[in-house]
């Protein structure tokens, strides 16, 4: 459930970050994995310097939903076979005027095919931020 965002820079955005990925899959095997929206996706190269000797490998795209990331879940990150996920979604969900108990759904049912996949596995579910007064994702929704 819950909002796809369609935009045509989205689409592209999202086109090309997977179709790099899928040539990236062998190297990224067994990394820690990021996902999430323009958050995760900003941390960039800045990801290896914060954990020296870590194989990353960040699969945020910038504007992602909850359910976006449901739809790319098995080949962004399972496929990965990843010692540990760290997840940060949600606050595009409210911009598109999902309801936080949309919001919430989608993150347990990620946290769920996460738990599949390996019930071992680290997960670091990390709290959406506050955002902008001037966003349609009141700090009220987020919290």
């Amino acid at each position: 459930m819950g909002p796809l965002r369609r935009y045509a820079w989205f689409r592209k955005l999202w086109h090309d970050r997977r179709t790099q990925w899928a040539a990236d899959r062998e190297r990224d095997q067994g990394a820690v994995v990021f996902i999430g929206d323009s958050i995760t996706q900003g941390w960039n190269d800045r990801l290896a310097t914060a954990f020296p000797g870590m194989r990353i490998a960040n699969r945020g795209i910038s504007g992602d939903t909850t359910r976006g990331v449901l739809l790319r879940l098995q080949d962004d990150v399972l496929a990965l076979r990843p010692t540990a996920v760290v997840l940060l979604i949600g606050t595009n969900d409210l911009e598109e005027g999902a309801r936080p108990d949309i919001v919430e759904h989608n993150v347990r049912l990620i946290l769920s095919a996460l738990r599949n996949h390996d019930a071992r596995m680290p997960v670091v579910l990390c709290q959406v931020f506050p955002s902008a007064a001037s966003k349609k994702r009141p700090a009220t929704l987020i919290k």
